[in-house]
């Protein structure tokens, strides 16, 4: 049997452009996709049931992407789409369980349906570049039920970087995103802490609200 590939890249120059309908289906093992600047399409259900995919880059030469695109992909936490795409078709995130940030560099013109099908992404952050975009981004989770939270469709500008630095037991620096505003969550505390005075494990912990 033939190795199969856990990380997939290009050559310096490439001139691949389209990926096709189903070009990558079922690359299970594939954690790591990074697509060339000549790339300027993306087929239907192209990266269907990659289970394995983390995190995923689209550049922005990307003009088209085709309906569920990034289907199954239950592994992958992020996604970086760039400024080329201007339309977000049906059914692109179906199945997503993990997904938990979706950053658009570009502004979106039109809204398919059935986004994030097949999970509730009401904690995914949506991170767009202007309160227009975020407006549109409102109005199309309200016209088809998207059920994401409008709290988490956030201007990029309001994010802040977040770092804990190594303390106590804990080894190694832990830098997060965190809109403005918003709860820190999930940190991995300690009774040490992670040199935050007054940070300690609590039962009852949900977060801090953090103003920035």
């Amino acid at each position: 049997k033939k190795a199969k590939p856990t990380s997939v890249s290009f050559e310096e120059g490439s001139q691949v452009s389209y990926f096709g309908n189903y070009a990558f289906e079922s690359c299970q093992v594939m954690r790591i996709i990074d697509m060339p600047d000549s790339l300027t399409s993306i087929g239907s259900y192209a990266f269907v049931d990659c289970f394995s995919l983390g995190t995923i880059d689209v550049p922005d030469s990307v003009t088209n992407l085709g309906k569920s695109a990034f289907h199954r992909c239950m592994s992958m936490t992020s996604i970086s789409i760039g400024t080329g795409v201007r339309t977000m078709p049906q059914s692109l995130f179906h199945g997503d369980l993990h997904l938990e940030s979706v950053e658009m560099r570009g502004e979106v013109d039109a809204f398919g349906a059935l986004l994030f099908e097949n999970f509730a992404p009401s904690e995914v952050l949506v991170l767009v570049t202007s309160e227009a975009q975020k407006q549109k981004w409102e109005q199309a989770n309200a016209a088809n039920s998207y059920g994401l939270n409008p709290s988490n469709i956030i201007v990029t500008s309001e994010m802040r970087t977040v770092t804990f630095k190594e303390c106590g037991d804990r080894q190694g620096d832990v830098t997060l995103r965190v809109a403005k505003g918003c709860k820190i969550k999930e940190i991995p505390v300690t009774n040490q802490g992670y040199g935050l005075a007054g940070w300690f494990e609590d039962p009852s912990f949900e977060g801090v609200k953090w103003d920035f």
